[in-house]
């Protein structure tokens, strides 16, 4: 058999497989006459409308608990940080207390007589309580600083330590809030033929009240209330549903329990229908609870895949609104499809069965749609690439659609679940409250296991995609114990059903690629060159098509071996090292590329640099980016943990943990503190970028010492832009800032320091000239003391007018979180706020204390100066792929500053565009714009170095430029060959296969426009080869040139003037 064959017979069984296990499957689920004969007992107690009011109240329950849930994390992240322990601990206490909670609860429930009454006094308490966990936090602040003082604070010390403190704080109102459940249920509990249903119909609409509150909370309260205001709101509405419940108490469980006391005492029962043995139901209990470890488990996974299917949001705090948002859904709605129908079913135990089966199925299929096909769908680009214009909405859209083609399905059947177990194993009557407690405890425990296994243990050792295929199979494992023993279905069809599953399991691992990547390569990322998948974060390094190697984290590119990204990590640590008197000490936030680390380690005065990172995977693959970091880790064997090592003789060490939580402990005080964060919108990067931790970074610094903030120009509107300036400046008045223009950089250097900065010059001279420092700056040509001084911009004192109206970025209103991923793809926003800075451009000579001792150094600075607005509209003009507007803007700032700037000289090198064109080959077909700009901007820089040459009056400045000329000029007349021979080997294809007919009608206008833009490829490279020979002082092979093409050009303009010039 032939593999594409196989292939197709493959495709059709796994195909038929899921027909019929959907089919059968969803048939039963709607059955709706098998329950004919099952016995109905009295109307219920509680009546419909007071059922539907009690729905409302619940629905207000939910929304509030789950806003206390996010401000809760969020405060809790502030002070433990970011780290994967906290935020599973946090998760822990929280789950911890709600499973608590409807353990004790179902308990009381069963023996109070007024559990509405009791249900709000509940709500009132937790809103109580609610509002008081920030203040309680704050009171363990002494224990956390004892931790960090002792030196011994190990992961697992401080993951305990948080733990109980958090489960502490949040025991009282999450224990009221698992309570919320087994009340109600045993409040509207009423007939035992809708029991189910009216239990599944509480957590569906509370489940819903939690889906309003993700969306609103993610997208509309935190960033218009702020976190406090957030949290008051839910307390608001906790007090409203406590209130509401006393009043509905007081006008009707009298009545009801007037009723009841008429009634026979009720005994307790088992639900109606199929009877099911006691250990068959522990059995389902048990599996719930494993149910309740992959839906979690499958949250987690499915947070860190879906956002390498986004195109702009990517791991921004919309997204992971946006998944919760559409999890939460699939939960509530499943429930709902579920509670109207689970009455009707004669064997329920049959009908669990399916659905696990189903969600495993599910589960493991969407895998393959983030693999295959999720990435094809969407509303449209958001992005306008002619008007630079960002869609938010639309993009905010795509997320969605994405995320319920992933996981809606699933979630869907993952809520439909609870109806089904609930009317297995909840007891009618006085162990009501107890089963639904323990029914929702045991979901809940295993929920909390699933938290921490994830990214404890399932990414770790199985990575995503295989972790996502075996939660896939715990679910289809259940689905299979529960039906083959179920002691009520003695047909064959069960073994059937479990065959199918297993079939459709087997498949999928078949199919699963053995190494998959969920970093995409690309026409640009060619080649993945190193891929991990760890508890936090996926780290992965990507050689792209010109040979430089990005660290990508989660998909957002945050360093590498390119000119910009390691001017980026060089810079943060050469400018404090440069500028201070006695630098000691430095702290790095952030790994990235290890470049900064390696930098600091080539000043001998710094006795100790600390390297502070989150992400554990970021360290480990430092040795394929040696471009950057030079071997900074070499000696690390990678077999023992990275924590508490020290290399490069004691100097260096890297320490994993979240920098916000570190400032905030630490009693070690710094020279320097360089925080290089990267993109504002990833994750909770922008919290390092409020005002809180900008204290916590000037509390932590010597008297003397300095603080320099890694601040991006693009990814913000003028006004986002301007809150996060104006914040920075309301902690460091006396802030500097600075934008390194040896290359078209993205990003500024803020520096804020507790003094006005003075700069030295001898000392910066002295060191700028040590040959291990020389040697690292070389590397992006900014080995300059004037070239580094002249990067400097203004001071925060000009723009103190411009910055007035925009608000300051805190805990409590977290504008660039919110506001930052709505605005700024594309290059404008950058150029926008770069110009803004550049308009106040001043010079840096009154911060130099030893100026008058050296004038001429201030001379050449003054010049470099001048030059900046002519390299700054050089920078703007290549971002726009405007290569000879470029080359004259660099050329300007050349001349300024009398040949001597060494970077603008690179500059005209174009160095990236003439990599590519390097690695065409001979096949430059795909990069032939790329050889016509380049070779444009080639000659033009040739024929301006030959000029510069006359007029120099220095011969060996000068016999260098005319050194460079030659070579440009050389260079440009072998592109323009190289691309007079693509445009004619092109046009005699093309030309042949029209002739032959072989091209159909249809395609026949795409080949003459390939063959237009071949022509005019061809006559650019004529023209250019003659100008080379004209510049090379060879008229005559000019001429006959030009006579050669003559006759197919001659009524072009260019063409007849060029034959003009060379007097043709």
């Amino acid at each position: 058999m032939n593999a594409r064959r196989y292939g197709k017979n493959f495709h059709a069984l796994k195909s038929f497989c899921y027909l019929l296990l959907f089919w059968n499957g969803f048939s039963l689920m709607l059955e709706t006459n098998q329950t004919a004969d099952a016995p109905r007992l009295n109307a219920p107690a509680v009546s419909l409308p007071v059922f539907l009011l009690v729905l409302v109240i619940f629905l207000f329950s939910g929304l509030s608990a789950l806003l206390y849930e996010v401000i809760w994390t969020r405060v809790l992240l502030n002070i433990f940080g970011a780290t994967l322990y906290a935020v599973s601990t946090v998760l822990a206490a929280y789950m911890g207390g709600l499973a608590l909670g409807s353990w004790v609860g179902g308990k009381a429930a069963d023996r109070l007589k007024r559990p509405l009454f009791s249900y709000g006094i509940l709500e009132i308490v937790i809103a109580l309580t609610a509002l008081a966990v920030p203040s309680f936090l704050g009171l363990f602040n002494p224990i956390y600083d004892a931790v960090y003082a002792s030196g011994s604070a190990s992961f697992m010390k401080l993951s305990l330590i948080r733990f109980a403190l958090s489960f502490c704080v949040l025991m009282v109102p999450t224990t009221c809030m698992g309570a919320t459940l087994p009340l109600l249920s045993r409040f509207v509990a009423g007939a035992e033929g809708k029991l189910a249903s009216r239990i599944g119909g509480l957590y569906a609409v509370n489940t819903t009240g939690a889906v309003l509150g993700a969306f609103l909370s993610g997208f509309v309260f935190i960033a218009v209330f702020g976190t406090h205001g957030t949290m008051y709101l839910g307390a608001a509405l906790s007090i409203l549903a406590g209130l509401a419940s006393i009043v509905l108490s007081l006008s009707v469980e009298k009545t009801i329990a007037e009723k009841v006391a008429m009634e026979q005492p009720q005994e307790e029962t088992a639900p109606s229908g199929t009877t099911y043995p006691a250990w068959y139901l522990r059995m389902v209990l048990l599996t719930y609870a494993i149910s309740g470890f992959a839906a979690l488990s499958y949250q987690v996974l499915w947070t860190r895949t879906l956002v390498f299917r986004f195109d702009y949001l990517k791991n921004t705090t919309y997204s992971f609104s946006a998944m919760l948002t559409v999890f939460l859904s699939g939960l509530a709605l499943g429930s709902a499809f579920m509670a109207s129908r689970v009455e009707r079913q004669r064997d329920p135990a049959r009908l669990y069965g399916l659905i696990q089966l189903l969600t495993g199925l599910s589960g493991a299929f969407s895998l393959f749609m983030l693999i295959k096909f999720v990435g094809a769908f969407s509303f449209g680009d958001p992005f306008n690439t002619k008007t630079q214009e960002f869609n938010w909405l639309l993009e905010v859209s795509n997320v969605f659609l994405r995320t319920v083609l992933v996981l809606g399905l699933p979630t869907f059947l993952m809520g439909m679940a609870f109806p089904v177990v609930a009317r297995l194993c909840v007891r009618q009557g006085k162990g009501l409250g107890s089963s639904i407690g323990r029914l929702y405890a045991l979901n809940t425990v295993g929920a909390i296991l699933g938290s921490f296994c994830a990214g404890f243990v399932l990414i770790p050792l199985m990575g995503l995609a295989k972790g996502l295929l075996f939660l896939g199979m715990i679910n289809a494992a259940i689905g299979i114990l529960t039906l083959v023993l179920n002691p009520a279905d003695t047909g064959k069809n069960k073994i059937l059903w479990s065959v199918v599953a297993a079939v459709a399991l087997v498949l999928f691992m078949i199919r699963l690629p053995q190494n998959y990547y969920f970093q995409s390569l690309d026409e640009y990322n060619t080649k993945m060159v190193a891929y991990k998948e760890g508890p936090l974060t996926t780290a992965s390094v990507v050689e792209n098509s010109i040979g430089y190697r990005t660290i990508y984290v989660d998909n957002v590119g945050v360093a590498g071996t390119d000119r910009i990204l390691m001017t980026d990590q060089k810079s943060l640590a050469h400018v404090p090292a440069l500028f201070l008197k006695n630098p000691k000490s430095a702290l790095t936030v952030g790994f990235g590329s290890g470049g900064a680390s390696w930098s600091y380690l080539q000043y001998k005065e710094f006795e100790r640099v600390d390297c502070i990172e989150i992400a554990g995977t970021m360290p480990e693959l430092a040795d394929v980016l040696k471009d950057s970091n030079h071997g900074l880790l070499n000696a690390w064997d990678k077999k023992t943990p990275l924590a508490g090592q020290k290399f490069h003789n004691g100097r260096y060490q890297v320490i994993l943990d979240d920098a916000r939580s570190y400032l905030r402990f630490t009693k070690q005080h710094y020279d320097v503190i360089a925080t290089d964060c990267t993109d504002l919108r990833y994750k909770s990067n922008a919290n390092l970028y409020d005002e809180e931790y900008f204290k916590l970074c000037k509390n932590n610094i010597n008297d003397d010492g300095m603080v320099v903030v890694w601040m991006p120009l693009g990814g913000m509107s003028p006004e986002v832009f301007a809150c996060a300036m104006k914040t920075f400046a309301a902690v460091f008045p006396d802030m500097t800032i600075w934008y390194m223009n040896n290359e078209p950089t993205h990003y500024l250097l803020l520096i804020g320091t507790k003094q006005p900065l003075k700069i030295n010059i001898n000392r910066m001279l002295e060191r700028i000239q040590r040959p291990e420092v020389q040697a690292d700056l070389v590397e992006v040509s900014l080995q300059q003391p004037e070239k580094i001084l002249s990067c400097f911009l203004e001071s925060a004192e000009l723009f103190k007018k411009d910055w007035a109206a925009a608000p300051l970025n805190t805990e409590l209103f977290p504008h660039l979180e919110f506001e930052s991923p709505k605005f700024g793809y594309g290059d404008e926003p950058l150029l926008t706020n770069l110009e803004s800075l550049r308009a106040k451009h001043t010079s840096v000579v009154p911060y130099l204390e030893d100026a008058s001792e050296y004038p001429e150094v201030v001379k050449r600075v003054q010049n470099f100066e001048k030059a900046t607005d002519a390299i700054l509209a050089g920078h703007a003009n290549l971002r726009r792929m405007r290569v000879h507007e470029a080359a004259l803007e660099y050329l300007k700032a050349f001349r300024i500053t009398d040949n001597e700037d060494e970077s603008v000289r690179h500059l005209l090198s174009f160095d990236d565009i003439r990599r590519r064109c390097t690695r065409s080959g001979d096949d430059i077909s795909p990069d032939v714009w790329h050889f016509s700009v380049l070779a444009e901007a080639e000659y033009t820089v040739g024929m301006e170095y030959r000029r510069m040459a006359k007029d120099e009056t220095n011969p060996s400045k000068a016999a260098k430029l005319n050194i460079d000329s030659n070579t440009c000029l050389l260079d440009a007349a072998n592109r323009y060959n190289q691309m007079l021979r693509n445009a004619l080997m092109t046009d005699s294809q093309l030309s042949a296969q029209l002739l032959a007919g072989k091209i159909s009608a249809g395609e026949q206008e795409g080949v003459k426009g390939l063959l237009n833009k071949s022509r005019h490829f061809k006559l650019q490279a004529i023209l250019g080869i003659a100008r080379c020979y004209m510049a090379y002082g060879s008229p005559d092979k000019a001429h006959e040139h030009l006579e050669h093409w003559k006759v197919e050009f001659q009524n072009n303009e260019e063409f007849a003037k060029l034959c003009k010039e060379a007097q043709i």
